[in-house]
């Protein structure tokens, strides 16, 4: 039964950890497409939310890689 259990836990954090890469790159065309694009009605400051966002993107990969899910 922990084996079970063990294998449940890897199967959702697998599966979270996909659907966070699709969100990254979702974000990555975004940020691609606004700044070919040059859009102007963006609010101030967008850049700086976006970059900190990589960052705890980052982070959080870094913690999944502690729990040996790679």
């Amino acid at each position: 039964m922990a084996t079970l259990g063990q294998n449940v836990l890897i199967g959702g954090l697998a599966t979270q950890l996909m659907a966070f890469l699709f969100f990254e790159a979702i974000l990555w065309r975004f940020h691609q497409l606004a700044n070919t694009e040059g859009r102007v009605n963006l609010p101030k400051g967008w850049r700086k939310v976006l970059h900190a966002v990589y960052v705890s993107s980052e982070l959080i990969i870094i913690c999944l890689k502690s729990v040996h899910l790679f």
